[in-house]
């Protein structure tokens, strides 16, 4: 069999187009990779602060008289402004932060709700099928 240089041009450039097509399946491999790593943390942080209030570790949840998801959420944002983390990991300390942020505003938000119109409960008790598979496990 004989390989022309023509045969071999294609090859080449059948290859080079493998390569580009992997490289752009790469960075979007990357991309969706970072994007569910920072989900996870940043619902990671606000399951996790739940777990905490829900145990009971804290005195009124608090922290030095901080709501401890108010405190975690501005902590993490004032140690990523001073840069701890680096360029690299620092967007990992604003997701703790977002997600200790959006624990307590959904925390006020449902106080607030329950307050003005008194239809959700305030205590943190859930109502649904969540809580009563919740409840069932539980027993």
């Amino acid at each position: 069999m004989l390989i022309t240089a023509a045969d071999a041009k294609r090859a080449i450039q059948s290859a080079e187009a493998a390569h580009t097509r992997l490289k752009r399946l790469r960075a979007k491999g990357e991309e969706i990779t970072e994007e569910v790593g920072r989900t996870l943390v940043t619902s990671g942080t606000g399951f996790a602060l739940g777990l905490v209030q829900g145990a009971g570790v804290l005195t009124n949840g608090e922290i030095f008289k901080v709501p401890l998801e108010l405190g975690v959420g501005l902590a993490f944002h004032a140690l990523r402004l001073f840069g701890l983390g680096g360029e690299k990991h620092g967007t990992i300390l604003s997701d703790i932060g977002n997600g200790g942020l959006t624990s307590y505003l959904h925390i006020l938000g449902r106080g607030i709700g329950a307050e003005h119109w008194g239809k959700a409960k305030t205590s943190g008790e859930m109502s649904g099928a969540l809580a009563d598979r919740l409840a069932q496990i539980a027993a």
